[in-house]
């Protein structure tokens, strides 16, 4: 990540002033709602048994476990976007008082994010492309498009693509979120009072079940492993490169002195 062509600073020196962090989450919460809608339609489909996918095809069998693989991930709880409504919600009920419940100066407690930027914004529409690509493709498999024909051949394998996609970038996303976002988050809570302000559910708000956030990932990730093939996780592997880079860009917001 580097700011404004320079090498980005370190975090010590980031000055957290509330509109960039306004701006960070705003960045999230497109992403991120992107993200838990695109495993939420994906979850939503009725697959078919895994043998009965092999009997149809290769591709067939392999898309089914790539959406199984997704259905781990959905249901692992670790969704952020409603989180992060809550925390926008909080913060604009508090703008008007700094950390601690001191008087902001005027400048700060006008400054009203409304709108994602753009890099975020093309990175939920990916996201939502991704899970639109998938579910034609589980609707040419379980709508019964015949075997063999072209259309579904190729609704199906763009639909493999995708699901190989999405779940790299959902696993980036959520892995990245519980290192750095952890880090950041406690910087923000630090100097912007997000504790006293009732802001701080992006990091702390999960299901009851979700004990530890980052071993319910692991433990997702290792049950969906189970039903991704070799070419599957190798589809999943070359696309990290670029959900990295997507994710890291979530921080640009934040990653200023000024």
């Amino acid at each position: 990540l580097a700011v404004a062509g320079g090498p980005t600073p370190p975090l010590e020196a980031w000055s957290f002033r509330e509109a960039r962090y306004t701006q960070y989450l705003t960045d999230c919460a497109a992403v991120h709602g992107a993200l838990d809608a695109a495993l939420q339609a994906v979850a939503s489909h009725s697959l078919p048994a895994a043998d009965a996918a092999a009997a149809a095809d290769r591709d067939t069998a392999a898309l089914v476990g790539c959406a199984s693989a997704l259905k781990c991930l959905h249901e692992a709880g670790l969704g952020r976007s409603q989180a992060l409504a809550q925390d926008l919600l909080a913060l604009r009920a508090t703008a008007a008082a700094g950390p601690g419940g001191t008087a902001a100066s005027s400048t700060a407690a006008a400054t009203v994010v409304t709108e994602a930027g753009a890099m975020p914004r093309a990175h939920a529409s990916q996201l939502a492309r991704f899970a639109r690509d998938v579910s034609t493709g589980l609707s040419a498999v379980t709508v019964g498009a015949a075997a063999g024909t072209a259309a579904r051949q190729e609704a199906v394998q763009q639909g493999l693509q995708a699901a190989a996609q999405l779940f790299a970038h959902a696993y980036t996303l959520q892995l990245v979120h519980q290192a750095s976002g952890m880090r950041f988050g406690a910087a923000a809570v630090e100097k912007l009072g997000l504790m006293g302000r009732r802001a701080i559910s992006f990091y702390h708000a999960y299901p009851p079940a979700v004990k530890d956030p980052l071993q319910a990932l692991q433990c997702a990730v290792n049950a969906a492993g189970a039903h991704l093939g070799p070419a599957q996780r190798e589809a999943v592997a070359q696309e990290l490169p670029r959900a990295m880079r997507n994710a890291s860009l979530l921080m640009e917001a934040l990653a200023h002195t000024d």
